[in-house]
């Protein structure tokens, strides 16, 4: 018969020694034994090593064994047969846990994603007080330049205002009510950006300058260009 797992079955967590049926798999093991009678008789084994003729008792004793040992063989046989279903019935099962793995696995996404989602939703920083939260902004807009950078030499870290607008909905509306983020203003230009028909300077200086309202400006603007600013610069 072949071999065939229940779905209920379960390995036991529990040490070698535990006597539960589920602690293993199915018992595979066949004890082995080779009784061989011409070792034990030793003038069988003068005529097995010759050319000699066995005697009546001699052949007695191997007509006596031969269905023994045809026997073993059989049982051998129909034990290796068994093996290789079971083999092929491991392979099968294994395959289902493959399956099951990939399936736990993948509901442990989800069920992780739905954590990480009602975590961030309790996040402290969403209570933050808007005052505040433009206070951290403002602390990490303009402290690489109270570490000696200028906009000549920004740190890699350094991050620029608008990113913060790509936040939220609620950044953004702190950034954009907040005109003192703005009147920091550090530009790298050159000529061409305020060129007629390349106006991405221009706009960007005036978008700057039209969000700061009515704050007091700092402005900084490195020019890396050997031609002269516009007039109206």
């Amino acid at each position: 018969m072949p071999f065939s797992f229940e779905d209920a079955w379960l390995c036991c967590d529990g040490a070698s020694s535990c006597p539960c049926p589920n602690h293993l798999g199915p018992d595979w093991h066949l004890p082995l034994s080779f009784p061989d009678t011409i070792d034990s008789h030793p003038s069988l084994l003068h005529v097995a090593n010759g050319n000699e003729c066995p005697t009546s008792d001699d052949e007695d004793v191997i007509n006596r064994s031969i269905p023994i040992l045809q026997s073993e063989i059989q049982t051998t046989e129909d034990a290796s047969q068994r093996l290789m279903q079971l083999r092929t019935a491991l392979h099968l099962e294994l395959g289902k846990v493959e399956v099951e793995i990939g399936r736990l696995r993948e509901h442990h996404g989800m069920l992780s994603h739905a954590l990480d989602r009602r975590s961030r939703i309790k996040a402290p920083i969403r209570r933050l007080p808007s005052e505040i939260l433009t206070d951290i902004l403002w602390i990490t807009i303009l402290s690489p330049y109270l570490y000696g950078h200028t906009v000549t030499n920004r740190p890699e870290e350094d991050v620029e205002l608008e990113v913060f607008e790509l936040v939220c909905k609620r950044w953004r509306r702190v950034v954009l009510e907040s005109p003192t983020l703005w009147s920091q203003i550090r530009l790298t230009a050159q000529a061409s950006d305020f060129r007629t028909g390349n106006s991405r300077g221009a706009w960007s200086l005036i978008r700057r300058i039209n969000r700061s309202a009515h704050a007091e400006l700092d402005v900084e603007i490195a020019y890396d260009d050997e031609r002269p600013l516009p007039r109206w610069l």
